[in-house]
């Protein structure tokens, strides 16, 4: 094989050695393995996220996909795992590290899908998801401008989170204001 650069031969090097899933992905691993079906396509994912080189294209469909299919088991987890946590932690990376609008939008669009899915599926209790509720709502509030924009322009609005809330009896409070704050800004 003719390689183009060293620095190409070593980004090839690098990229056939990492094999492994960081511990860091384990409870998403874990709550996905309970599908047998999709356990080694989990697995390619997981190990994507763990190279240095990341296809954030790939990385964003593939973890839109498994939320959403399989969102009954991120609602009946109630987010006791984290597995919650990293499918948010993995869109906002997306945003933050991936180099095309398109991906970074994607990642937006997922991630405002996902919480709108998780929430509706709660059933009548909202509080198991506040806290990750609670976080994400602050995270993208304290955006860039630039960064924040994405979420005003996309195609699932932000005021459809809030439009679901509002069916609950009971919100705790901190999720209520990091909501309030959050639809502040972007009106």
């Amino acid at each position: 094989m003719t390689v183009l650069s060293d620095a190409l031969e070593a980004n090839l090097r690098e990229r056939l050695t990492v094999d492994s899933v960081d511990p860091a992905f384990h409870p998403l691993q874990a709550l996905l393995a309970t599908k047998y079906g999709i356990r080694r396509n989990v697995e390619i994912l997981l190990k994507e996220l763990s190279h240095p080189h990341r296809n954030w294209q790939f990385i964003v469909n593939d973890c839109r996909k498994y939320a959403l299919e399989y969102i009954d088991l991120f609602i009946k987890d109630a987010n006791q795992s984290g597995a919650v946590d990293i499918v948010a932690d993995i869109f906002f990376d997306a945003m933050d590290h991936a180099r095309t609008e398109t991906v970074k939008m994607a990642a937006v669009d997922a991630l405002v899908l996902f919480l709108q899915k998780l929430i509706q599926g709660a059933g009548s209790d909202i509080s198991p998801f506040a806290p990750i509720l609670e976080t994400t709502f602050t995270r993208i509030e304290e955006l860039t401008n630039q960064s924040f924009f994405r979420f005003v322009k996309s195609y699932y609005q932000l005021r459809r989170i809030g439009e679901i809330l509002s069916k609950f009896d009971t919100i705790p409070d901190s999720t209520a204001q990091a909501l309030n704050g959050l639809l502040d800004k972007s009106y």
